[in-house]
């Protein structure tokens, strides 16, 4: 029992040098485990806080010199600037960064570190110019009375001359006399169509008996009265196409038509006159418009016919028949039907239209009638 008390009390006295040869300071570890992470968050913050402050001056500052186009990059203290824009503007933006200081407590510093350039060239686009747009030239011509009358605007003076000359070639009295050249040469370049379409009207127009014709936005129109044998040749001619243009409205008439024109517009009614006498009534009128504009419209020579009944003798009825025939003539010749295409002659009571002694009978005998010769 005794050996055993100093046995152990003999380690108990030595156990310290023990100890001081194995210690490990456990406790400056814990407290290396809390700094490492507050030092890493410090610094985080600091880098974080210095990149955001350089960005917004250098940014700020930029905007204000109208580069607000340059994109602005930053690691730690060193920026680079980016965007599309020109070359002398890339270099002015480095300039303006490089130039942007800030206050430290050692001093006023140079925020950016360092500052580089990584810009690209806006690309050239070579502006296309649209082609300006041809203009139509425009004629318009009238044949009436013999007379081609010929406005508009076409493309120089060679052109004016040209269609006159065209129109002047097909002079044939009486269908047509002479040429008006009321044309004038455009201060603009006209589309290259537009000479052919203006031929076309002179020379289509300068070979019917009356009519119209036109060449508008670059629309070709006719509208011709002549002869049975002439309308399919015209009209064959008028359709032709032409690059670029188009071809409306073409109408062709002819003597016969006409005849069956003049005999539609009167059935049913007939021009009256006082009895016994050549004086037209006031209630012919608004019928004897209606003729004059179709005959206006109608080629060839136009034959006014005045028939009688059989009341009273021959050589009354034949004056009688004649002088209304002339009554008709002048009142077309009043709503501008030219003289020269009218000829007047009386029938009396030779070529009935009913037979018999009746009241009806010797109404329908009682008329004017029109027929066209080519």
């Amino acid at each position: 029992m005794y050996e055993s008390q100093r046995s152990i009390r003999y380690r108990i006295r030595n156990r310290s040098p023990l100890l001081k040869e194995n210690f490990f300071p456990w406790g400056l570890l814990a407290l290396l485990f809390i700094l490492l992470p507050l030092l890493y968050a410090l610094l985080w913050y600091a880098k974080n806080e210095i990149q955001n402050t350089i960005q917004s001056e250098v940014k700020q500052q930029l905007v204000a010199q109208n580069l607000d186009w340059v994109n602005v990059d930053v690691d730690g203290q060193a920026v680079t600037l980016s965007g599309s824009g020109p070359k002398s503007e890339g270099d002015r933006a480095i300039s303006i960064a490089k130039q942007i200081k800030e206050d430290a407590w050692l001093g006023r510093f140079s925020m950016p570190s360092k500052v580089k350039g990584n810009f690209t060239q806006p690309a050239i686009t070579k502006k296309i110019e649209a082609a300006p747009k041809l203009v139509w030239g425009r004629v318009n011509g009238e044949l009436e009375s013999g007379v081609l009358t010929l406005t508009g605007v076409v493309g120089s003076q060679a052109e004016k001359q040209a269609l006159i000359e065209l129109a002047n070639r097909n002079i044939s009295e009486p269908r047509l006399v002479s040429v008006i050249d009321k044309l004038k040469v455009s201060k603009q370049k006209l589309h290259p169509e537009s000479a052919q379409l203006a031929e076309r009207v002179s020379k289509t127009l300068s070979v019917c008996n009356s009519g119209q014709g036109s060449s508008v936005d670059g629309v070709f129109s006719l509208n011709c009265q002549t002869t049975r044998q002439q309308a399919q040749s015209i009209d064959s001619s008028a359709r032709l196409p032409i690059d670029g243009a188009k071809i409306g409205a073409i109408t062709i008439s002819s003597a016969n038509e006409c005849n069956q024109s003049f005999a539609k517009v009167l059935e049913g009614k007939s021009i009256g006159f006082s009895t016994n006498s050549a004086t037209l009534k006031s209630s012919s009128s608004a019928l004897l418009d209606q003729i004059a504009e179709l005959a206006k419209s109608c080629p060839g020579s136009i034959r006014v016919e005045g028939h009688t009944d059989k009341t009273g003798s021959l050589e009354r009825n034949m004056t009688l028949s004649n002088a209304r025939a002339e009554a008709v003539v002048e009142a077309l010749v009043e709503r501008n039907v030219q003289r020269e295409r009218l000829t007047a002659q009386g029938f009396g009571p030779t070529q009935p239209r009913a037979e018999g002694d009746t009241r009806e009978a010797h109404a329908l005998n009682r008329r004017i009638e029109f027929h066209i010769s080519e």
